[in-house]
């Protein structure tokens, strides 16, 4: 039987090639409209692609088209049965990362216009900078989910220092807490902290402190309190909340100042803020006093509190929280200096001491009030006198306190030299 088989195959083969024509091409199918547009059921791999891009006026063999073209989208699904089991690792534990590390790729230093500070810490006196206000702010300023936000204080992270310390393994174990909680607190918080130096700042947040005093408490209550100093713009309300707030009448408003107000002086919290506040004058006042012969009036201290704010903004409006809140009405930064007239204040008891002589010796020199002197001739009669006593004070800083004085009056005389005279 196989014989005649083998026999009837050779005979087919026979006729097949001999009826065939030597001019004739094999018959190709045309795949011209796999280039212009292809089915929503079409799915071409990496390999018909390259094909069709190097060569697209080239007809691809149909066999190439019909085991490469069409796939049902599982192949990486299906590859995992050729995975090698020994070449899985296990995830590494034994070393948690911190929030921070996350944040701190995209936080960058605030731009350092003034001189640079010296790599050794010689003391408050030699700073130009203190340390960040903003991590004391609570996570309420950060606008979480309110379950993400409870977890966290059930679990005592309630300020924004908290969460920057606070490792990725602890959270994910802490009851609650998913992995789009976690994704939610990375993120809000690498945009809250961006272009945000989390070890120095070289200018002063007042909104940041603010917020650190009232954010922790209620919202619409600290949103009426801030109203009053014109600051609520540092606190964002919801709609809702925005239209109840509104339909508030005065007596409800005071109920709520007064209900803050107390929140806010409690004696911890003032405590916190005459530290601080003591920081700021030994990093940015007393330096800049120093400088200016140590020494200044009222009014330059209230454009250096602006100069050395983050915002321009809201400067005024902070001043006036803190003066009415912690300071009786009185300006705030003038507290930590020594007040040597009217408006007028040095930077330490020896310069308030050299100041007070100074002004004396010289009030003795004019024997009527119309007695006048030119100013240079002033302060070489007061040179010799010290010299006499073994005291060296700089002509410039005699010069500056004798035209700050509240006793006399400084001015261009005749000759366009300065003149003095008693007031």
């Amino acid at each position: 039987m196989m014989p005649i088989l083998e026999n009837l195959k050779k005979q087919f083969d026979q006729f097949v090639n001999t009826s065939k024509d030597d001019n004739e091409e094999d018959f190709i199918p045309c795949t011209e409209h796999l280039q212009i547009s292809n089915p929503p059921y079409f799915h071409a791999n990496a390999e018909t692609v390259a094909k069709q891009t190097l060569s697209p006026n080239t007809p691809v063999p149909f066999a190439d088209i019909y085991k490469t073209a069409y796939t049902h989208g599982l192949e990486k699904t299906y590859a995992l049965e050729t995975v090698n089991v020994n070449s899985i690792r296990k995830l590494n534990t034994s070393t948690p990362t911190k929030i921070s590390s996350s944040v701190s790729e995209t936080v960058s230093e605030v731009t350092i216009h003034e001189k640079q500070q010296l790599e050794f810490d010689f003391g408050p006196g030699f700073r130009n900078w203190i340390s960040p206000i903003f991590l004391d702010e609570p996570i309420h300023i950060l606008g979480l989910s309110q379950h993400a936000e409870k977890c966290l204080e059930k679990n005592g992270k309630c300020l924004i220092q908290d969460l920057l310390k606070a490792d990725t393994q602890d959270l994910i174990f802490l009851k609650g807490m998913g992995q789009g909680h976690i994704d939610e607190i990375q993120q809000t918080l690498k945009k809250y902290v961006k272009n945000r130096s989390t070890e120095r700042d070289y200018s002063l947040g007042w909104g940041s402190w603010i917020k650190s005093l009232v954010g922790a408490y209620d919202r619409k209550k600290s949103y009426v309190f801030l109203e009053k100093f014109d600051l609520n713009e540092l606190l964002s309300l919801s709609p809702a909340e925005n239209v109840e707030v509104r339909r508030l009448n005065t007596q409800k408003k005071e109920e709520w100042y007064l209900d803050v107000k107390k929140f806010c002086t409690s004696p911890a919290k003032s405590e916190s803020v005459h530290q601080r506040m003591q920081e700021v004058v030994e990093a940015f006042i007393k330096p800049w006093m120093q400088n200016r012969s140590g020494i200044a009036t009222l009014q330059e201290l209230k454009e250096r509190f602006q100069k050395i704010s983050y915002s321009f903004k809201i400067a005024h409006s902070a001043s006036n929280f803190f003066n009415e809140l912690f300071y009786d009405n009185q300006f705030c930064l003038a507290t930590y200096l020594h007040e040597v007239g009217q408006g007028l204040f040095c930077v330490d008891q020896r310069t308030a001491e050299i100041y007070l002589h100074l002004t004396k010796k010289a009030r003795s020199y004019f024997y009527s009030p119309k007695t006048n002197y030119k100013l240079d001739h002033l302060i070489q009669l007061l040179e010799k006198e010290e010299m006499k006593e073994w005291n060296h004070y700089a002509r410039h800083d005699m010069q500056k306190m004798l035209r700050l004085s509240p006793f006399f009056s400084v001015r261009k005389g005749m000759s366009h030299q300065l003149e003095i005279r008693l007031n």
